[in-house]
């Protein structure tokens, strides 16, 4: 067995948690526990186990608390953090092992993408969209046992011709109020200055990726791209007015992007 190897102190992040964290429940739940914990010289089993093969793929990004164990092989490549940053911040899975919180997650990322890709991250996170794309392996699995429109709280948007996409809808996996308490506790962390600045080009909740995208041209400061204009609401309900709610048969409606004067008065 590889010295480098995946034990019961183990937490999957980076990159691999967040291919977790964007797969639907639906098809991990037909990926059955990759054996992480057996005897497996040169990771013959792992590298062939379903969850692996469809969902994660190799390397396993993986945190660790020891700087000997540091590591960039092919199956499990480790990273160094302080144990006390993992405290609270990491979560059980339905295959055995523990995944980095959506916070803890998007920090880690922050040393391997650029900051535009980690704020977009940051916007998915938050939002109510995600970007995935099934396997026709694990598709067909799912056709197999009757649970392609299994209800897990995720919907897979459709074109305008019908023919699904690679958007899905879902519940947002974490609050920019979260991030930034999470920015607060980690300050004086390596990388926690850069994380900072990233949260603070969030603007709030968005449900597509052209949402995001538009918030960040708006939002995000001239010196990073964008126009600094911060008198902005992402997803904001607002109350109809009498003649509106006739026309619409609705009380009140969820806008997409509310946008204010600088001085709050007109919208």
């Amino acid at each position: 067995m590889p010295t480098d190897s995946f034990n019961e102190h183990s937490v999957v992040c980076d990159k691999t948690a967040f291919k977790y964290y964007r797969t639907p429940p639906r098809y991990l739940g037909a990926c059955p526990a990759p054996p992480l914990f057996e005897p497996d010289p040169r990771y013959r089993k792992l590298r062939t186990a379903p969850l692996i093969t469809e969902v994660l793929g190799l390397p396993l990004h993986v945190l660790t608390d020891d700087v000997k164990k540091r590591s960039h092989g092919e199956t499990l490549r480790f990273h160094v953090i302080d144990p006390e940053l993992r405290l609270g911040h990491t979560r059980e899975t339905v295959h055995g092992f523990r995944l980095a919180s959506p916070e803890l997650t998007l920090f880690t990322l922050s040393r391997t993408l650029t900051f535009n890709q980690l704020v977009m991250a940051m916007y998915e996170m938050c939002g109510r969209f995600t970007l995935y794309e099934p396997t026709q392996r694990l598709e067909a699995e799912l056709v197999m046992r009757n649970a392609s429109e299994l209800f897990d709280g995720w919907s897979r948007v459709v074109s305008e011709s019908g023919k699904p996409t690679s958007l899905w809808s879902r519940p947002p996996l974490v609050s920019l109020a979260e991030l930034k308490d999470f920015a607060s506790e980690i300050e004086g962390t390596r990388g926690a200055r850069l994380f900072s600045r990233a949260v603070d080009c969030v603007s709030g909740m968005t449900a597509s990726p052209l949402e995001a995208q538009l918030s960040m041209l708006l939002w995000m400061s001239p010196n990073l791209g964008g126009r600094g204009y911060r008198n902005i609401q992402n997803n904001c309900h607002i109350k109809l007015s009498k003649s509106a709610g006739l026309l619409t048969d609705m009380h009140s409606a969820e806008v997409d992007l509310r946008v204010l004067s600088p001085d709050g008065t007109q919208e």
